[in-house]
């Protein structure tokens, strides 16, 4: 799989996602397993496009979601990130 947007291209061959549905009947969103495996990220800073800095300098410390997400299992296997 090749994905690229602007400044970034992402190379990866497998992609496992196990989503449990059953916990949606209790108002949250349960992976079972997250997992990446053979991804090559490359970032060209030249490319990308430039935001303004938010008004607000106080540090980012709580993402807010409108359901629960928990995660039970992450891998992450031979991933490379060149920029």
């Amino acid at each position: 799989m090749l994905n690229e947007m602007d400044g970034v291209s992402a190379k990866i061959r497998a992609v496992i996602f196990i989503l449990i549905f059953g916990c949606l009947l209790s108002g949250k969103v349960c992976l079972e397993t997250v997992a990446l495996k053979d991804a090559h990220v490359m970032v060209d800073t030249t490319k990308l496009t430039c935001s303004e800095e938010p008004d607000n300098s106080e540090p980012f410390t709580e993402l807010k979601l409108p359901l629960p997400i928990a995660l039970n299992q992450l891998s992450l296997d031979n991933i490379q990130v060149e920029g």
